[in-house]
């Protein structure tokens, strides 16, 4: 049981990106079915972590230097992304209307910041949770350490792919793709040095809001 809810883990999440991006995309319930699936998700983590024994609350108990920790490694990531969007500004620009197409349809435009703000806290906690907490935490148990983070590394950007597929030419698509595999790397190696989920939600929740910036600025 426990395998088969790791997998499940592991695979909802691209096919819940396949359904709203590409198989509903033009369908009216598209986002009922998508929200569905990121409920079951949860469900399935949950029922994970009961079936495995471990305890999910003492994941989230940190110190002042794993916050200070992932400050630090929070702005290195907005740094690269930073200099990754003024350098390829010209080529992600003629995407921009696509961009804001889709973030129309996910939510009203008027409220992007507050959404943004709440999402890159939030989203953030339940990805950590999720992917290096429970996924990550169960493929630890049966791997070595490092074919544990690669292979967490590469589940966690699956549904990245299917999604950036849907906005950028094949090029853009690997290459922050590959950012993506890198931070979820460096998410994990946090997590493993300070036994906390602590240091790598605050770096992914400044890195989630630095995106978020950057796509502001694109739909302006």
């Amino acid at each position: 049981m426990r395998t088969l809810l790791l997998l499940l883990a592991i695979l909802l999440p691209p096919f819940g990106a396949w359904l709203y991006f590409i198989a509903l995309a033009d369908s009216t319930f598209a986002g009922d079915v998508y929200t569905g699936i990121k409920f079951l998700m949860i469900l399935v983590a949950v029922c994970g972590w009961k079936w495995s024994g471990r305890s999910w609350r003492s994941i989230f108990s940190g110190t002042r230097h794993d916050i200070k920790l992932g400050i630090v490694f929070g702005f290195f990531v907005v740094v690269v992304l930073l200099i990754a969007f003024f350098l390829l500004r010209e080529q992600i620009n003629a995407f921009a209307p696509l961009i804001e197409q889709k973030a129309a349809s996910l939510f009203p435009l008027a409220l992007y910041l507050p959404i943004a703000a709440i999402f890159s806290v939030a989203h953030a906690l339940l990805e950590e949770w999720y992917w290096r907490g429970y996924v990550f935490g169960e493929l630890h148990r049966s791997l070595a350490p490092t074919m544990a983070a690669v292979v967490g590394a590469v589940a966690f950007t699956a549904h990245h792919v299917i999604v950036l597929s849907q906005l950028f030419p094949g090029s853009l698509v690997v290459l922050f793709s590959a950012g993506i595999f890198l931070a979820a790397l460096m998410w994990i190696w946090l997590y493993r040095r300070t036994g906390s989920l602590l240091a790598p939600w605050v770096s992914h929740m400044i890195a989630d809001a630095t995106i978020f910036l950057i796509g502001f600025i694109l739909i302006q």
